[in-house]
């Protein structure tokens, strides 16, 4: 059913083009190769690779392993020690049957303990892992990464890391990845990251442990025209229209963000029928979001300090920023050219600002609006 689908995983059916970087990242993985796969959050690469590539790699293999993880927000090694244990877990029970596990599950993962159990209630199946030799405390990086590199000797393997770029911000992270990574050199892994800034300090700064690690893969800003065409589609359900250039301008407005352009669409089609749909509807529509919106918006806002909520409402009414430790800039936000850096450091690590063709923008396009109406 096509729809506009927003605040969740995109199906396949749902997904505004993509083809190309479809394509190439199942070259790359046929080919064992590792990939970094980068674009603005919200931009649908999750939905890229768990709805089509990992569902394409599943459908190719008549038996196959995806290990995924995702690594938002962890804040130090044991949050990431449980992340991957978490997964590993979940992987093992979704591919291997349970009538057949502990002979299965026996001959592959040798290095840690491996134990099932069943919900007598519910019937759902329980896998835990735990190291083998008692006198070790806790799983490692290392014993996940080797278990996984024991069964991609046997089974067709997929590994996804998505938000890797949080474990910069943990100290000694990246190290251990690389030494786990090296395990794997005949399993293909995806990277996914949204911080361009966290991502650049990972793999492009010469002296980083995964300096130059893998082939770089970027989705980028959909094409105008294919954009128009699949909210057409979709508004045609309703006997909605819209111009090229109103089209445009809508796409314009939510930063060219598939999700947020879906949402605003979706706010649109809940709301109109046989109706050309023009700037004036587009407008109400977005105002109506902002109201809803209000409350989680302003709890966000609590959240920041004085100068920081000062630095990025400074933005967001600029709309872009070249440099904003001018003179220019500083004196607007009434801070010191120093004070305005560590905010823009901080909120960048938060995920609320990014660069685009070095210029600093708020990266949630209804936020951006929200700042620049009522602050």
């Amino acid at each position: 059913m096509k729809e506009f689908i927003f605040d969740r995983l995109v199906n396949r059916e749902n997904i505004c083009d993509l083809e190309k970087e479809k394509k190439l990242l199942q070259k790359l993985i046929a080919q064992k190769q590792n990939i970094v796969l980068y674009a603005q959050r919200n931009y649908g690469k999750t939905s890229l690779v768990k709805n089509v590539i990992i569902d394409d790699f599943r459908k190719d293999h008549k038996k196959s392993f995806i290990f995924f993880v995702d690594l938002m927000g962890v804040k130090d090694l044991d949050s990431i020690i449980f992340r991957l244990k978490q997964a590993l877990e979940h992987s093992i029970k979704e591919s291997f049957p349970i009538k057949s596990f502990i002979a299965s599950i026996g001959e592959l993962i040798t290095n840690l303990k491996t134990t099932i159990s069943v919900d007598a209630a519910s019937g759902i199946p329980t896998v835990s892992i735990e190291p083998i030799n008692p006198s070790k405390k806790k799983v490692t990086i290392e014993d996940i990464f080797h278990s996984i590199e024991k069964i991609g000797k046997k089974i067709p393997t997929l590994i996804v890391l998505d938000e890797f770029q949080d474990v910069s911000l943990v100290h000694e992270a990246e190290s251990l990845f690389r030494n786990a990574f090296q395990q794997l050199r005949s399993l293909p892994i995806i990277i996914l990251g949204s911080k361009k800034h966290l991502l650049k300090n990972i793999f492009a700064l010469p002296k980083s442990p995964l300096a130059n690690f893998g082939k770089d893969v970027t989705i980028q800003s959909i094409d105008y025209e294919k954009y128009h065409e699949y909210i057409s589609e979709r508004f045609t359900l309703k006997k909605l229209k819209i111009s090229k250039e109103d089209s445009r301008y809508l796409q314009d407005l939510m930063q060219r963000q598939p999700e947020a352009i879906n949402l605003l669409c979706y706010e649109i089609y809940q709301n109109h029928n046989h109706k050309k749909i023009d700037r004036n509807i587009i407008s109400e529509a977005i105002q109506q979001i902002l109201d809803q919106r209000n409350k989680r918006f302003e709890v966000m806002l609590l959240s920041f300090s004085s100068t920081e909520e000062k630095v990025v409402t400074a933005i967001a009414k600029e709309q872009r920023v070249s440099q904003p430790q001018s003179k220019e800039f500083t004196s607007k936000v009434n801070l010191t050219a120093k004070t305005v850096k560590t905010n823009i450091n901080k909120l960048m690590n938060l995920g609320i600002i990014d660069t685009d063709n070095n210029q600093y923008y708020v990266c949630d396009p209804l936020l951006n609006l929200y700042l620049k109406y009522f602050r």
